[in-house]
């Protein structure tokens, strides 16, 4: 596969509003779409978002993320 795909799981109870859950998921997919060329190929990653991630900012959401990516090594060397 040429690319990697990335789903979003945001419970009800994480955030209670659909406005707030719908929110976090566009801002996780912009993350996801400007740091694509980094990324590894080949890959399903399903990210299941807790409560804390609810009320960050972009660039917070942004730094955890890549964060997290590098910890899991789907950054290319």
């Amino acid at each position: 596969m040429p690319y990697s795909r990335f789903g979003f799981m945001i419970s009800a109870k994480t955030a209670p509003s659909a406005v707030s859950r719908n929110r976090l998921k566009r801002q996780l997919s912009e993350i996801v779409r400007l740091n694509k060329e980094k990324l590894k190929t080949g890959y399903d990653v399903v990210l299941i978002v807790k409560r804390l991630a609810v009320g960050k900012s972009q660039p917070e959401l942004s730094a955890d993320l890549k964060g997290l990516m590098v910890k899991s090594k789907l950054f290319q060397s």
